[in-house]
Parts: structure tokens; sequence; C-alpha cells
């Protein structure tokens, strides 16, 4: 019947063969004594769609069904008015539950079959009266008109953050990009535990980073240290600025971080970003940055309440072993996330990170990962950044969020991701997204 409705010719063609071959076996002993019978097929096949209805109704009336119980009638108790109709009315739901679901289902693949159908636009210009050209130029002067449709408030308002170790005006407004004035206190004093406001927008990433402070080394407060207990390099050092090439200077071990030349280095232990630091990964200085990623193990790089930027760049996974990106992800694979600070990736590519989800690893594995640290520390904690232009190619992921605020996801093609392409999940608010181009991604989005 919904094929009919939707005039899905050949789904109800296949049905109906279906229901003539299946049905034809069902009687194929009687049709052997008695040809003629061939005629009465249309009738059964008619008669086991009303059975069908029959057994549903049958279902809500078990104990009143003599034929179901194999009582005599005379044993069984009638139905009374009430009963009845409430039979009647449970069979009915059910019927149209299940035609509901069914349609649903079906609208679904239409739409995502007339999304993906490589023939849609050459159809509709085929047309009659159709102007491809007039609906292109029309599309084109509609989209500036942001402001009108409340696109440019959504990045606005307010979010609350918990004032937390070391946190001063004047950092947090370094640190995340707004102004100091757009920082106000809830309580009297500024102590910890205590929350305050902070006014959206948050800058957007080039006036960001004009206004970091100068790159920072040993000698002015930054600590880099390679910790082979754990098998990690950390940063430390409240709003110590440090880069790539900085990190391997002090770090000085090929073992720990390999400088390939011509600005391509070899992270082969994890990176730890204290509280209050900052890494830049930024080209010329930086051309790819490669983490390793095999059997024996995967790098990742956390930012614990601190700031990632990658601009200009390239970032992958690394198996030094085979020469190659790292395909396999059942073996964990190399990614980046980031808790309670701000990461901003522009004008770069990233590719071949993430895994699906570890017990305990709270969904920050599987790529590039804006988090707070739990749904608990949401209003508490406060990540965001800006994520433009960028190339996302063959990720477990694209990108993905939690408890993210006033992100900018603009001007990107993700694509060929195993899971989502973009997923900002529980909590994620204040987002600007548009003009990106997202296909090829295993799972929706």
């Amino acid at each position: 019947v919904l094929s009919i409705i939707h005039r899905d010719w050949f789904t109800m063609l296949v049905i109906l063969l279906w229901w003539l071959v299946s049905r034809t076996i069902k009687i194929w002993m009687h049709l052997q004594r008695r040809r003629s019978s061939i005629i009465i097929l249309p009738f059964y096949i008619f008669f086991i769609y009303l059975n069908a209805l029959l057994r549903i109704y049958a279902f809500f009336t078990m104990n009143h069904q003599s034929w179901v119980t194999r009582w005599d009638s005379t044993r069984v108790r009638r139905l009374g008015f009430v009963r009845s109709f409430l039979s009647y009315a449970a069979t009915g739901v059910m019927v149209i539950f299940v035609v509901l679901v069914i349609n649903v289902i079906y609208n679904q693949r239409m739409l995502l079959a007339n999304i993906t159908d490589p023939n849609l636009i050459t159809a509709e210009d085929k047309l009659p009266g159709y102007d491809l050209a007039a609906a292109k130029d029309q599309m084109v002067t509609t989209l500036p008109s942001l402001d009108n449709v409340g696109a440019k408030s959504v990045a606005e308002g307010v979010t609350p953050y918990e004032i937390g170790v070391g946190d001063t005006v004047a950092l947090l407004a370094q640190k995340y990009g707004v102004d100091e004035r757009a920082i106000t206190l809830d309580a009297e004093s500024w102590k910890i535990g205590e929350r305050v406001q902070i006014q959206l927008p948050f800058k957007q990433y080039q006036e960001y980073r004009q206004a970091l402070p100068a790159m920072s080394t040993t000698g002015s407060g930054a600590q880099i240290v390679y910790r082979p207990e754990i098998n990690a390099i950390t940063v430390a050092g409240t709003m110590a600025v440090v880069d790539i090439p900085t990190i391997y200077r002090v770090i000085d071990n090929e073992d720990v971080l390999a400088d390939e030349g011509d600005g391509v280095y070899l992270l082969k232990v994890n990176l730890e970003l204290k509280r209050h630091t900052i890494l830049l990964v930024e080209g010329p200085q930086v051309t790819w940055l490669k983490l390793r990623s095999n059997q024996q193990g995967a790098v990742r790089i956390f930012a614990d309440s601190a700031n990632i930027a990658i601009n200009n760049t390239k970032l992958s996974s690394w198996d030094p072993d085979l020469g190659d990106f790292d395909h396999e992800t059942t073996d964990g694979r190399a990614h980046i996330r980031v808790n309670n600070g701000r990461m901003d990736i522009v004008d770069s590519e990233v590719a071949y990170l993430g895994q699906p989800k570890l017990r305990n690893s709270g969904g920050g594995v599987y790529g590039l990962s804006w988090r707070v640290e739990n749904s608990s520390r949401f209003e508490h904690e406060l990540t965001t950044g800006t994520f433009e232009n960028n190339n996302i190619p063959d990720n477990y992921m694209g990108f993905y969020s939690f408890g993210a605020t006033g992100m900018t996801i603009r001007g990107n093609r993700v694509y060929n991701n195993m899971e989502y392409g973009l997923d900002p999940h529980d909590d994620s608010n204040n987002f600007i997204v548009e003009n990106n181009e997202i296909f090829g991604n295993g799972n929706h989005g």
C-alpha cells in the first residue's frame, strides 16, 4: 500500500512477484491435483493479507479466541463492549505504528537517495521552465543574509565559567580570546570555585593569535620535560607559549621527537599540556607534524585546561615501520584532545587520526576532540575554538565536541571519515556552522 502511495512501482512489483511465487509454492501440492485452481491465487493472497490483521487482533484477545485456545466456544467468555473496543483500538494502533515506522524509514531513504544522486542537478536542469543558472544566482544572493535569520546572534550571549587555580581576569581574557570587560564576577570576591560570566562571542583566530604572549623558552617560564616513567613530554608554565621546534630543541632526543627535515617532525611520545599553556603548530616552521601510531602504541596530544593552535600545516598519524599513515583503528590510533581550553585549527589538513571509544576515554579519542571533562562539568569548564578552511579526511570522526561553546565551523571539507563528519555532541552550544562541504563519511553528518 505504501509503495502505491509513494508511486514506488519497482518495490510494488517486487512485492507482488514475491507474493505470487511464495503463495504458489505454498499451495503447490493442491495445484498439482487441480491446475485450474490457479485462479484462486489472487484471492488467497488477499486472504493472507487480511489474516495478518486478524492475527494481530487475536494477539490482544487471546483468552477469548476458541480457535486459539482450542476450547469449545461455550467455554470462552464473550468480550464486553469496552474490551472489544479496546482490542480493536489496540489492533489499529499496532497497524498504524508499523505503517508509520515503515513510512519514516522509506522517506529517509528516499531523501538520502535524492541528496546523494549525482544526476539530481542534471534532472532538475531538464525540468520544463527550470533555469538552473537563475536558481544558483538566487542562492548566492541569499547566502550573505545570515544576520537576517539570526545566525550572528547565535554566537552571542553569555556563558558561565568556574574560577580555577591560577585564573585571573587578564589570563582568562587572553586564554579564550575575549575582552577583559566581557568577564563579570557573580560573587563579591574573586576566589576558586566562584562563577564568572563571559560575554560571547570569542575572537576569531587571527585576532586571538595576535594577542597571545611572545614565544616562551625554558628561561622565560616554560617547563618542557620528557618524563620516561609516563612516556610523555609535559609542558607547564602560566601562559607559556611553545611550538614544536622549541620543544625539539629543549628535549634534544630523536627517540622522543625527531626532525625529519623541511619542517617535518615525528612525535614519538605523548605530549601533555598542563594548565594555561599554549601549543602552536604552525607553518612554515612546521609543514607536517606526524604522530607515531602503530601496533606498539599510539601518541596523543592532550591539552588539560590548555590551548592548541594549528595553522597552515598538516597533521596526521604515522606508522614509521610501514612508512605510511596508520589505517588501523582497532589497536588504537593517534588523536588530539583539548579539555577546558581553546583549540583552533585553521587552513590545515588533519588526517588518519582517531579510534573507537575506549572504556573511560570519554569520547576524547575520536580524532579531534573539544570537550569539557564530563557532563557534570558543563557550565563549570569552558571549551571553544575556531575550525575553519581545513581539509579533514580519513579520520575516525572529522570533528567531535562535548559541551563546547561558541565555536565557528566554517569552510571545511570533511570527507571519507569512518563515522561522523561533524559531531557537535551533548551540550555543544552557540555554534556557527556554515559553508562546509561534508561528504563520503561512514555515518550521517
